[in-house]
């Protein structure tokens, strides 16, 4: 570690007995919370969480009596703190209730060892000889808030007695100068200015007062913390005092609030010049930490005054009562809250807070509250989400995964695809694969943050555990392939996306599983089941999975032998009026598989029209509308004498969409259900897939028929490309669906 700045010192220490080892101090608490993905100086990214540990035994019994007879009185055990050091000037935020805290001159005498100064430093040598290797400094408040006034980022504004002098100034030469303009005028105006300039003096000087016994105050408020709650503060540039003290009395009321975060102090200062702005827990950097110690000799369970951590990230918490001498260590950007003792407290609940800034003694190590002795902390809420992708693979992976979690994708147009690819030479190859490798990563790391953070537990389905780990895998190998410099390492490269997209040819039913098991589980728990964070993730995902295998798709198929009227996986001739036509036949025959008879189907358009689009997408989303219907008609007429009216396509042309529509005299949608059928796994089918039946070797619109992910996936298809699918439906009569295709081609991909 470089040597430090002479205003950040180490704690004082002395001598002390005390030495730490097994059980000593008991770990009551090990938590990590907070888990989120933050950037890094370098430019990288990393997983990052917060930690709240609690000990008990790091304080004996004399030296909690101690502490606690130097802050109030030898003895004392009135209702509320002794007023000769005490007083209710603290708030945890601008504008909050006050309570109890220590006087600003109680503080002081406190910082410099004058009240239990033997007790305040046998703490601080316990603390330095529990982590011997950090280097443990109080929050250097006088480096931090030093830029405050300089107005820069973060900063407050000057103070107002230097703005009051440079108004004065202002003003002073502005006279002088009216002086030399009105030398020759008569005396009377000359005595008139006088008077008037002796009665702005007085009012600049009876404002000068005024701000400055503003100013004062101010200051008291800064010298004694802000802080009522345990760490006391709103995350305000000046809540970066050393010690804070609060005595918690029933009716006090308190507020959510972090005791400082090093992303957000203000600057120009000499802390930021020395560090800069940074997240906390930042490798190399100080990491901020509060130490809380609660001093009261007993805390009945009755009494509650239990210290709150939020984990921001699920809106869950933990909470810590309080215990003669226990302590808390937390990183100073957990947001917490105290909350207040019952009416049957006698007395009020003290703590006391040190302010600390840990930095490692070896440069660019981790700073961790943590020690590895301790076992590995409960990963809690949204800390929990991330872990399990740390349990299986190294951290330097997870780290590359989120890095490129945060990076933009780079959307396509079909029309794009096709100028590129009308001629394959082997320089576009090479263009197109560079490209891929790029990417990709970008894509599928999107994809697995978004799966390590699914609610209602739905990341730790063992299903889509299996698709995120496809995803990792295809991530480290596209992050492992070099660099593509020319034909031999695009042939390679190719060979390895032919590999990736047979991995994920299952990804949809495998997908289906997972979100089957979890909504027969909310079921059983009679919870809610329309889950729309579950759905608009699958909307992404699928939106994505999309992307990703028509990018692949196209590249590979670029290598394949040329095919008539094909730029790869688009067909330059596409006939909607022949897709529809097979995919009418393939709907058919399923139906006649599954009923013994199938509707007719009447197909109206231009059988010569033509336009550029990707056949396989159009067949599987004119299948799903025809094989709805089927089924809707044949359900309607099965047991009746009537021969079921047959289907009705229309292929229609236009400037600038082609659209299809699908009518059928099915008995249409009751308009409660129109909503629905865009939510996966809602079906009207009579007869529907079971989970166990759903095989993860499948895929294929005929496997989810019955399954409710035709329609959501269909629309996303359409919409891929610039389209859109809409369905309008007469409940009694019958249901038509309009198919929006854009036929210009120029709509980049909707990338989620």
């Amino acid at each position: 570690m470089e040597a430090l700045p002479p205003w950040l010192a180490p704690l004082a220490t002395a001598p002390t007995a005390w030495e730490p080892g097994p059980g000593r101090p008991r770990v009551a608490l090990n938590v990590a919370l907070d888990g989120c993905i933050v950037p890094t100086l370098s430019g990288g990214a990393r997983v990052d969480y917060a930690h709240v540990v609690v000990l008990d035994g790091l304080v004996d019994e004399p030296t909690r009596a101690a502490l606690l007879a130097g802050l109030t009185a030898p003895g004392w055990a009135g209702p509320a703190p002794p007023a000769a050091r005490w007083e209710r000037a603290t708030a945890d935020a601008a504008g909050g209730a006050r309570g109890w805290g220590l006087r600003g001159d109680a503080l002081s005498a406190f910082a410099a060892g004058e009240l239990a100064g033997a007790a305040k430093l046998e703490v601080q040598s316990r603390l330095a000889k529990l982590y011997p290797e950090l280097i443990i400094a109080h929050m250097p408040s006088h480096a931090i808030q030093a830029g405050a006034a300089a107005g820069g980022r973060g900063g407050r504004r000057g103070s107002p007695q230097a703005e009051q002098q440079q108004q004065e100034q202002e003003q002073q030469q502005q006279q002088e100068q009216q002086q030399e303009q009105q030398a020759g005028q008569a005396q009377e105006q000359e005595q008139e200015q006088e008077q008037e300039q002796e009665q702005e003096q007085e009012q600049e000087q009876a404002q000068q007062q005024q701000e400055q016994e503003q100013a004062r105050e101010q200051a008291q408020e800064q010298e004694q913390g802000p802080g009522q709650g345990d760490g006391g503060g709103a995350p305000a540039a000046g809540d970066c005092t050393p010690f804070l003290a609060n005595a918690a009395v029933p009716g006090d009321a308190f507020a959510w609030h972090v005791d400082a975060d090093p992303a957000a102090l203000p600057a120009p200062s000499p802390w930021a010049d020395a560090f800069g702005a940074y997240p906390n827990r930042e490798p190399g950097r100080p990491r901020f930490v509060s130490l809380l110690l609660y001093l009261n000799a007993a805390w009945p369970l009755g009494h509650d005054a239990e210290t709150l951590f939020l984990d921001g990230g699920t809106d869950t918490g933990v909470f810590v009562r309080p215990a003669p001498g226990r302590a808390v260590l937390l990183d100073q950007d957990v947001c917490h809250r105290l909350s207040p003792p019952s009416a049957a407290a006698a007395a009020p609940r003290y703590s006391l807070v040190w302010k600390l800034v840990l930095l490692p003694r070896a440069g660019g190590a981790r700073c961790c509250i943590a020690r590895p002795e301790w076992g590995r902390p409960t990963f809690f809420g949204s800390a929990a989400h991330g872990i399990r992708l740390a349990d299986c693979q190294a951290r330097e992976v997870v780290d590359d995964i989120f890095a490129h979690a945060l990076k933009k994708q780079t959307g396509v147009s079909l029309k794009y695809m096709l100028d590129f690819g009308s001629s394959p030479i082997e320089r576009q190859l090479v263009l197109s694969s560079q490209f891929l490798h790029k990417e990709l990563p970008v894509r599928l790391a999107h994809r697995v943050a978004e799966l390590e953070n699914l609610p209602y537990g739905l990341s730790s389905k063992g299903s889509i555990l299996k698709v995120r780990d496809w995803y990792v895998e295809s991530f480290k190998e596209l992050r492992g392939f070099p660099l593509i410099r020319d034909a031999s390492d695009e042939i390679k490269f190719t060979e390895l996306l032919r590999h990736i997209y047979r991995r994920h040819a299952n990804v949809v039913p495998v997908m289906a599983k997972g979100v089957a098991e979890l909504k027969r589980e909310l079921n059983e728990r009679a919870m809610l089941t329309e889950m729309p964070e579950i759905h608009q993730f699958l909307d992404g995902f699928y939106l994505s999975r999309i992307g990703i295998r028509i990018l692949i798709g196209q590249h590979i198929a670029l290598h394949e032998p040329p095919k008539q009227s094909h730029i790869g996986l688009i067909c330059t001739k596409c006939s909607p009026w022949q897709v529809a036509q097979d995919a009418i036949n393939d709907a058919r025959s399923i139906c006649l598989r599954e009923y013994g008879a199938s509707p007719d189907v009447s197909i109206y358009g231009d059988p010569g029209f033509a336009f550029p689009y990707v056949p396989s997408h159009l067949h599987h989303m004119v299948f799903e509308l025809v094989k709805n219907s089927l089924r809707a008609v044949q359900d309607r007429f099965e047991d009746g004498d009537d021969e079921p009216p047959p289907i009705r396509l229309v292929v229609a042309e236009g400037g600038e969409d082609v659209t299809i529509k699908v009518s059928d005299e099915g008995g249409g949608i009751p308009r409660s259900g129109l909503a629905r059928i865009w939510t996966y796994l809602y079906s009207t089918a009579k007869q529907r897939v079971a989970v166990e039946e759903l095989q993860d070797d499948t895929d294929g619109p005929a496997v989810l028929a019955g399954y409710g992910y035709g329609l959501p996936v269909s629309r996303l298809y359409a919409r891929y490309f610039g389209g859109d699918l809409q369905i309008i439906s007469m409940e009694g009569y019958g249901t038509d669906a309009y198919l929006h295709l854009n036929r210009l081609g120029n709509v980049q991909e909707p990338l989620p």
